[in-house]
């Protein structure tokens, strides 16, 4: 689930290679507005911090779950926290099956990249040797680090499940797979059974840094709660 989530952003998924993108610059984001949106993404242990501040954290997926920021249901036209995964765009990092290693793709859909040769603002991907430039380096650096911390967030978010700490949501997206539409629904942390753990769970967990990360996600839902009021005080305005 969580790699389909990577690659989502991405609308032109392409591995990028030295031989066939030598010539590839990036230009700067000339605004916010140039850096894409989701209505959610899945969100690593070291941005959950700065994440719970404007958004709520929910899971989603069956057999694998994932943790999610929801940023879909945030007001319109407001600067809030973009997850790391939106900034790293027009860039995401895929693990190859079956092999201890992984690729860096990029869209070659979107317009920030460009030839260095028609546009000298553009920075290079690749200096002439085909070596990574400082900037790509950059970039793959901050990847791999995402990807590493998304994918400890995934061992968190299923330890919640297996422990009985995550509820069924009332949050729900729609979205298109193949032509035909798919609902996603989303589970909470139960605050209940969070409160109710066991001594020896917490203890395990305050060592990893999970009890933390399960308290900041508590405090996100003050998010989703507020989003509901709101709705319901527009349908009853609306009446």
């Amino acid at each position: 689930m969580a790699d389909e989530l990577h690659d989502s952003i991405l609308s032109s998924p392409t591995v990028l290679c030295a031989e066939r993108h030598k010539n590839l610059g990036l230009l700067k984001a000339a605004s916010p507005a140039e850096i894409p949106t989701s209505s959610f993404a899945p969100i690593a242990l070291f941005e959950l911090a700065e994440a719970v501040r404007n958004h709520p954290v929910f899971f989603l997926g069956d057999e694998t779950i994932t943790p999610v920021v929801i940023t879909g249901i945030s007001p319109a036209n407001q600067m809030l926290y973009q997850p790391v995964i939106h900034r790293l765009y027009p860039f995401s990092l895929q693990k190859l099956n079956d092999q201890n290693a992984a690729a860096m793709l990029f869209d070659p859909d979107c317009p920030r990249i460009v030839p260095c040769e028609t546009h000298k603002d553009a920075i290079a991907l690749f200096n002439a040797d085909g070596q990574p430039t400082d900037m790509l380096q950059f970039i793959t650096n901050s990847a791999v680090q995402y990807y590493t911390s998304q994918k400890h967030a995934e061992i968190f978010a299923n330890a919640l499940k297996e422990t009985g700490l995550l509820s069924v949501s009332q949050l729900e997206f729609t979205t298109s797979e193949n032509g035909q539409e798919k609902t996603l629904r989303f589970y909470m942390l139960n605050e209940k059974a969070y409160r109710n753990l066991p001594a020896d769970i917490v203890h395990a967990w305050f060592k990893k840094g999970w009890l933390d990360a399960a308290g900041l996600i508590l405090m996100s839902h003050a998010h989703w709660y507020q989003h509901l009021n709101k709705s319901q005080n527009q349908r009853q305005a609306e009446r």
